[in-house]
């Protein structure tokens, strides 16, 4: 397969993998029909809403801890606080110091990975470097996380959420996290009509806008998906994520020389907080016919994601290893990439791939 080829369907944004139904198996049995609840027993194991609910709850984590910085102790303005399982996040909250989410057992088709995959915190503060906390797997408990200290840093101009958010009114604010519920759910066009009532209520919702593109575009709607890209940036010029999902737009058109220039605008504002930046300027790279700058940025891709939820770095990384007759190399960061998304759609793929690579001379 010509390596071109190749890379677009690997970098193709997975997100436009529609979800697969769930199995006929999996749904719980009705309830019968003869069955009284007694609101006051709750322990009633015969009850379905007390038993859905237990078994959530064997699956959450609720985990909770302090941000400060080291700058001087509280910090002075809110950092943003997401729960990153299996590649997605599952939510997210503003704090100022004490702090409490949740997790629950997750897969995830953007990255392949398992229900079981470990967990992360990434707490992002304007100025500071970003902090990764693991949290393992999620096993019906609480954690305490104590103290998480964010350390300044100099040089930024663009970050990696938007303080629009802080101020979205709450039937925005609730419309957005039903729309990111669909999204979990897989109820694609359930969640564009949340997500248009947050944009519709709060104008200046940066990051609905951007939920509603990543939307748009899982439902193919390219043309009305750049268009809300472009009203998250609008919205909010400090927020790079929207320019991030314009290139990953611009690389599945095969548009390499645009896809190139936007995460080069990225990297160049905040080359610290996007690995995927890095990732698919690496793409747009070696498809433009430059391996070598192709390499060093996958390579920074990997560097800056500790919590692996860009494994295609990896798959990316062998590619060009193998295309300069590197095998024994690229075979390892294959083996890297199953390693961190096991269950990922081209995983078969890469497995087969992988034999050849080890066993033909």
């Amino acid at each position: 397969m010509h390596f071109a080829l190749l890379l677009l369907a690997m970098l193709q944004d997975p997100a436009q993998t529609p979800a697969s139904p769930p199995s006929q198996e999996q749904k719980p049995p009705p309830p019968d029909p003869n069955h009284t609840y007694d609101p006051v027993n709750r322990s009633d194991p015969n009850d379905l809403h007390t038993r859905n609910a237990f078994e959530v709850m064997q699956r959450m984590t609720l985990i909770r801890g302090r941000v400060t910085s080291a700058a001087g102790g509280a910090l002075s303005a809110p950092a943003l606080v997401e729960a990153l399982c299996a590649g997605s996040r599952q939510q997210s909250v503003f704090a100022k110091d004490d702090f409490h989410i949740a997790i629950t057992s997750s897969g995830s088709l953007l990255t392949g990975g398992s229900p079981n995959a470990p967990c992360f915190l990434r707490i992002s503060l304007t100025g500071h470097q970003p902090a990764f906390v693991p949290l393992g797997s999620p096993g019906g408990m609480e954690k305490d996380l104590g103290v998480i200290i964010l350390r300044p840093r100099a040089g930024v101009s663009g970050e990696a959420y938007s303080a629009t958010s802080l101020y979205a009114p709450d039937k925005a604010r609730k419309a957005f996290e039903r729309g990111r519920d669909q999204v979990r759910r897989g109820k694609l066009k359930d969640a564009r009509k949340d997500l248009e009532t947050a944009t519709r209520l709060h104008p200046k919702y940066a990051e609905a806008w951007c939920e509603l593109g990543d939307v748009l575009n899982r439902l193919m709607l390219n043309a009305e998906a750049r268009a809300a890209y472009n009203k998250a940036n609008e919205s909010d010029p400090q927020y790079l994520r929207p320019t991030v999902h314009l290139a990953m737009l611009a690389a599945g058109e095969r548009q390499w020389k645009e896809s190139a220039q936007l995460t080069d605008q990225v990297i160049a504002r905040n080359p610290h907080d996007y690995p995927e930046a890095f990732l698919y300027n690496a793409a747009a790279l070696f498809n433009l016919g430059l391996a070598d700058p192709a390499e060093q940025a996958v390579r920074r891709a990997i560097d800056l994601d500790p919590a692996h939820l860009f494994p295609k770095s990896y798959h990316l990384l062998a590619t060009i290893l193998e295309s300069r007759g590197q095998r024994r190399e690229a075979a390892a960061n294959l083996r890297l990439f199953l390693q961190h998304a096991p269950h990922a759609p081209e995983a078969d793929q890469v497995r087969r791939r992988l034999t050849e690579l080890t066993t033909s001379p």
